[in-house]
């Protein structure tokens, strides 16, 4: 599956029916690597499998679907993304806010401003740089709010040089 890393999945029967393989195998590693592998087109049994793989057992596999599907730009991200960030595993929630950032859809500014309330830390620092990365008007007042309400000093932190670096590129104002 790691041969296939960085490479177009648009070749030959033969290389997706050795994706579909890889994908479904019953190593995690292979299952993390050959969704790691998908760049930019994948065929419909291979999204298929991808959008089955966002509830892998193992969250390093769970997240590199999501990631596959965000880089592809599958219509079902959204919807495979607001089910991970629902999760009880914080790794499959910073996964889902990081997909969402890799297909930058009109979803990820409410998902991620709504991640901000998230009960894990490093959930809400992954929410607060997803939304420092889209910029503009609404995410500055998002993260001045986090900020206000944030009771973790590492997140803390974290905000105001968001805020601070989004203030120096006119962020505010965007």
């Amino acid at each position: 599956a790691r041969s296939m890393g960085g490479q177009s999945t648009t070749g030959s029967d033969d290389e997706s029916a050795e994706l579909s393989a890889a994908l479904a195998s019953p190593d995690a590693g292979v299952r993390a690597a050959a969704a790691a592998g998908i760049k930019d087109h994948a065929d419909h049994a291979s999204l298929e499998r991808l959008g089955a793989l966002t509830e892998d057992e193992n969250p390093s596999v769970a997240v590199e679907a999501l990631l596959a599907l965000g880089r592809l730009e599958a219509p079902e991200l959204g919807r495979r993304a607001r089910a991970c960030l629902k999760h009880a595993e914080p790794e499959r929630r910073k996964g889902a806010l990081r997909s969402l950032a890799t297909a930058g859809t009109t979803e990820l500014r409410e998902l991620a401003t709504a991640a901000l309330g998230d009960d894990a830390w490093d959930v809400r620092l992954a929410a607060a740089q997803v939304l420092a990365g889209l910029g503009g008007v609404a995410a500055y007042e998002a993260l001045e709010r986090q900020l206000a309400r944030e009771r973790d000093d590492t997140v803390k932190a974290q905000l105001e040089g968001l805020l601070e670096a989004s203030r120096a590129q006119g962020g505010r104002a965007g």
